[in-house]
Parts: C-alpha cells; structure tokens; sequence
C-alpha cells in the first residue's frame, strides 16, 4: 500500500503502529505544502503511484479531494489531552477511512 500523508507533521511510531495494523506492509509519501487545490494534492499522488491519502485536512479540502479523486481517504482517530501547563497533546489511537462528507448550514445573518 503506497500512502500519501498529508501533514506537516512527522508520522510517531504510534501512527506507524496503526497504519501497520490497518494495511500491513506500507510505504509513505509525504506532503508537507500547504494544500491551496486538491489537484496539486493529486498531482503529488499520481507521482508516486499512490494507493490512498492519509489526511490532516480541513473539511471543505477533504470534500473537494472526495469528488476529484477514486482513492481511499483516511485520518487518524486521535484522543485529545489537555496537558497540567495547558498544552494539547494529541494520540492517535486509530485510523478511519472518510466515506462521505456532508454540511449542512443555516444562514444567520
């Protein structure tokens, strides 16, 4: 399974533990640039031949990357920890693939 990981951040050896339970045999590809279009995101992927992406994105992207491209999109389930000197910790503790996206808004003002 080749993987693009869309993040600025470095995959922990936890992240590598559940991507290893989820796909077995696997190999990364990282994409540290800010995400403007999807399509320089595919871009990115159809060079290295990827089977899926593995994202840190906001929603209105992960929308977009649904409609623009057939490949699995997952994320990370982490658990968020509020540390004693305020700080957050984030754990990832699994991995979803995003099936659909849907948002429903009501104009306020």
């Amino acid at each position: 399974m080749r993987l693009v990981w869309v993040s600025r951040h470095e995959l922990n050896e936890k992240n590598k533990e559940i991507l290893s339970k989820a796909f077995g045999h696997y190999e990364v590809y990282q994409y540290k640039d800010t995400v403007n279009n999807v399509s320089e995101l595919i871009e990115f992927a159809d060079s290295v031949d990827a089977d899926a992406y593995v994202v840190v994105l906001p929603i209105n992207l992960i929308a977009d990357l649904i409609k623009a491209d057939n490949r699995p999109i997952y994320r990370f389930i982490v658990n968020r920890i509020l540390k004693d000197d305020g700080s957050v910790e984030f754990v990832p503790v699994g991995l979803e693939k995003i099936v659909k996206v849907e948002l429903v808004t009501e104009k306020v003002v």
